[in-house]
């Protein structure tokens, strides 16, 4: 089966969705066992190695077209570089015995796999010397939303390998002749403790825009900011479907408790209101929502509370 040509040299990364109206789509709904998980407030996809993840693209017309999925590093001064897989689990290395083919090395090079099995007709593993590795996919069907599953076989964390940098999945629909159709970028990263990670990134950047908010009046996403042109590329924010309704709505009672320091005690209630804010956004029932926000008037009551009672009573 014939393959569009792999591009020289590193990916283009321009986005854009062409004539055709390339979407790139992440139900959040799919997620199996929390094992892949999708941050809109960073804008990145939290995946385990080894779990599969669908992808869902969109686009208007029939085939025969082409979906290449080529990762590649964020940072501008890593451009220049190719993801490899690292040395632990590039099976080259680990099996010797194996039959080893051009189109196997080429495939255990990749950190990105497609979930189907090798000699799966419509799906070509790419890259050489002068070409970065990527995977493509045929679509022959004029179904409106197209959809494959693909899996990471390194972690961000991976010595001599993405070693935790910054890493992104470029998505180009191309035709058989490789001209490109339409260009997505999903900013991925690959980590054994998806939920904990995302929350975690998701705090750090909330807590960074009230920083910038409190100390400098202008808008910290005015691309006239001197920060901003120094920030990487950000990836396409993806079409998400409605959240799980079991993802994180469990209400939980805390006991009473003593906390040392007013600040302590104000940043704790603080962090509670903002990711509720968060859940509040990302769900779609409105008895969630409604609910949602009578906890957060609550603590931010209390939160009040705290802040008169520090005025009003004497140091002991």
């Amino acid at each position: 089966m014939e393959f569009p040509i792999s591009p020289c040299g590193p990916p283009n990364r321009s986005c854009f969705p062409g004539k055709y109206n390339f979407q790139v789509e992440i139900n959040s709904a799919d997620t199996h066992k929390k094992k892949y998980m999708y941050s809109t407030v960073v804008e990145r996809l939290y995946v385990d190695a080894g779990c599969d993840f669908p992808i869902h693209f969109r686009w208007e017309g029939a085939g025969p077209l082409w979906v290449r999925a080529c990762a590649v590093f964020v940072e501008h001064e890593q451009a220049e570089k190719r993801v490899e897989t690292c040395p632990n689990h590039d099976l080259t290395k680990r099996e010797p015995g194996h039959a080893v083919t051009p189109q196997f090395i080429t495939k255990w090079k990749n950190v990105l796999h497609s979930s189907r099995n090798d000699d799966t007709d419509g799906v070509h593993y790419c890259g050489d010397k002068s070409s970065w590795y990527s995977v493509v996919v045929r679509f022959d069907d004029a179904a409106d939303k197209r959809s494959h599953a693909y899996r990471f076989v390194c972690k961000n964390s991976c010595p001599m390998g993405i070693n935790r940098r910054s890493l992104a999945v470029i998505f180009t629909l191309e035709d058989l002749s490789g001209t490109v159709h339409g260009r997505q970028m999903v900013n991925v990263r690959v980590c054994a403790c998806v939920r904990r990670d995302m929350h975690r990134d998701e705090q750090a950047a909330l807590t960074l825009k009230r920083e910038r908010e409190a100390n400098d009046p202008a808008d910290p996403a005015d691309p006239a900011d001197p920060r901003e042109q120094h920030k990487p590329p950000r990836g396409k924010r993806i079409k998400t479907e409605p959240l799980n309704p079991n993802d994180d709505d469990k209400v939980v009672e805390l006991p009473a408790f003593k906390v040392r320091g007013v600040a302590a005690a104000i940043l704790g209630l603080e962090a509670m209101t903002n990711m509720m804010e968060l859940y509040k956004r990302k769900t779609t029932d409105t008895q969630l929502i409604t609910e949602t926000e009578k906890y957060i008037t609550n603590v931010k009551n209390i939160i009040n509370k705290v802040k008169n009672d520090s005025h009003t009573q004497p140091n002991p």
